[in-house]
């Protein structure tokens, strides 16, 4: 049972080390690490007196000794302009601050502008499907420019990182989806070595890919439950759908190849063709893969949708054998064994949210750690590689989280992804 603490208003002046303090600032408005804190010297309640506070609280239960009595003439005014000495360890603790707020600041400018980017890319995909019938040749330039742009700022693979952005900033889930593929298409052809032509029509395809699930119909397309022999029909027709709807585009035919064998497997086990093994083309092959990664963690019921850890670890457990080998091993290397979303347990016993991942540290992902301490808007993601005392145990189902970590690192509905640079730098 947790214990209840006692918290009692004094005076400032009559702090004294052993209290263990509560601050009522912001947390960037003070110089120590957390707003609650055990006073460890007399230098410190000299600087809690210099902060300008009137009043701190102080805690009962988890203080050593109590306050100085209110006839105690105020700390340091015998001694006419002496300032606090700051400890070595109060010192590094202050410039670790500074540090983590010019991080947090650089984060959030290159967070921001990834969503604007991601805003503008769900905007042209909603565009581009629009123009099809009526314009198909303004949609397929449209197209080209969505994609050349995306793959102009791809950075060296080397230099890759992989981010999830909240979704509440792009648009429906339809043309999420195929922003999704679209990105992680370059970002795993990229890391595959191909060309720059294979990597514009890689992304093509992505964003022509699922066009002809128009032709089903919602009540489908979105159905939770199990499908019928006559609905499943209609819904592996969308490829061969897809193929006519573009066939006045004048698609390029690697790009089209997409369209039609997106959902084909090696092992003949996929539609609309059952094809095997190279007779599907390679782009195909792996758009199959994000296809399907994208199926499981984004059910049209939340409720059966799996996390991107789970996802990963089905794709493998019950796809290895069915799709392209070096292409799956390389997309998991991509992603991380932990993808961005996915919660995580660690060895401190506290949680954290993946933020990013990078392809050569697939074990140590970019995270923010639910730490009550620090206030959320302040907190700063860490790199678990910079960690050796912490490491990921487990990943955990967000609704099993207790309440004050799920409010706090507040799982996404669905991960939409980005890339950026390996590491923020001033």
């Amino acid at each position: 049972m947790q214990m209840t603490e006692t918290l009692v208003e004094i005076e400032t002046c009559r702090v004294r080390p052993g209290m263990f303090v509560h601050i009522d600032l912001g947390w960037m408005d003070h110089p120590f690490p957390w707003n609650r804190f055990k006073v460890r010297s007399e230098d410190e309640v000299r600087i809690l007196c210099d902060l300008g506070l009137k009043t701190v609280r102080y805690c009962l239960q988890r203080s050593e000794t109590g306050p100085l009595d209110a006839a105690v003439p105020v700390l340091g005014t015998d001694v006419a302009g002496a300032a606090p000495t700051v400890s070595a360890e109060m010192a590094a603790a202050i410039e670790e601050k500074r540090r983590r707020h010019e991080y947090l600041e650089r984060y959030r400018t290159m967070m921001a502008s990834s969503r604007k980017a991601l805003a503008s890319a769900a905007q042209a995909v909603r565009d581009i499907h629009g123009d099809l019938y009526a314009r198909p040749a303004q949609s397929l330039l449209a197209a080209g420019t969505l994609v050349d742009g995306l793959a102009a700022t791809l950075p060296e693979a080397a230099d890759t990182v992989l981010y999830a952005i909240n979704d509440r900033t792009a648009g429906a889930a339809i043309y999420d989806h195929s922003v999704n593929v679209a990105i992680l298409a370059l970002l795993l052809g990229n890391k595959l070595g191909l060309s720059p032509e294979a990597l514009r029509l890689a992304g093509l395809g992505s964003v022509f890919h699922d066009v002809g699930m128009t032709e089903v119909p919602a009540r489908v397309r979105n159905k939770v439950e199990g499908l019928t022999a006559a609905e499943r029909s209609l819904v592996e027709g969308h490829c061969l759908a897809g193929e006519r709807i573009l066939q006045a585009m004048a698609l390029p035919s690697d790009a089209m190849d997409i369209v039609r064998q997106h959902h084909e497997l090696v092992d003949g086990s996929g539609y609309p063709q059952g094809l095997r093994g190279t007779s599907i083309n390679p782009l195909a092959r792996l758009v199959a893969i994000i296809e399907l990664y994208e199926q499981f963690c984004n059910s049209p019921n939340p409720s059966l949708s799996l996390t991107p850890h789970e996802a990963m670890s089905q794709l493998f457990a019950r796809y290895r054998a069915r799709l392209d080998a070096s292409m799956l091993q390389a997309f998991i290397h991509l992603m991380g064994v932990y993808p961005p979303g996915s919660i995580v347990a660690l060895s401190n016993d506290s949680f954290g949210k993946v933020l990013s991942v990078h392809p050569e540290r697939p074990l140590h992902p970019e995270l923010l750690l639910f730490d009550p301490e620090i206030p959320r808007e302040h907190a700063v993601p860490i790199e678990l590689a910079m960690m050796p005392n912490l490491a990921i145990v487990r990943a955990v189902r967000p609704n099993l989280l207790p309440p004050e970590a799920f409010s706090y690192l507040a799982p996404q509905r669905r991960a939409i992804y980005y890339f950026g640079p390996a590491r923020l730098v001033p």
